[in-house]
């Protein structure tokens, strides 16, 4: 299988607090865009022969599903690419008494790549400068 490319750009930072502060240059993923709904069902479909409606029912249906399982407190595997895993984030209170459903509770949901998806990550995904004229772009 060929190695895929993922692009990057060099960035400068300028630190300013902590021991050494100063100019620092680091390199960063370049935003090449998103992958449109439409753009996901059209390659599925060419990929496996399937016709453009079942794809779409089949990943609207997909999504459903995974919204109700996170929004029911599930953690949801989502094949070899890892799991959707949703958290509460809540602040501290002093009292047990203040600890309610009302409040500034937000519920959040955070993706853990699977070992098999880190691995193809780390051996089939390889580095590449972005070829693109940006402001900041160091060189």
């Amino acid at each position: 299988m060929k190695k895929l490319e993922f692009p990057f750009v060099k960035v400068m930072k300028n630190q300013t607090v902590g021991a050494n502060p100063g100019t620092r240059y680091r390199k960063q993923r370049f935003n090449a865009g998103r992958i449109s709904f439409d753009v996901l069902v059209k390659e599925i479909t060419e990929r496996e022969g399937l016709t453009r409606a079942d794809v779409s029912a089949a990943v609207f249906a997909l999504t459903d599903v995974i919204k109700e399982k996170i929004a029911s407190g599930y953690s949801v595997e989502i094949g070899a690419l890892g799991t959707l895993v949703p958290f509460l984030k809540s602040a501290n209170k002093t009292t047990l008494a203040q600890v309610s459903v009302d409040g500034e509770d937000e519920i959040h949901c955070t993706f853990r790549p699977s070992s098999e998806f880190s691995a193809f990550l780390k051996n089939d995904v390889t580095l590449v400068e972005a070829n693109v004229d940006i402001h900041g772009l160091q060189s």
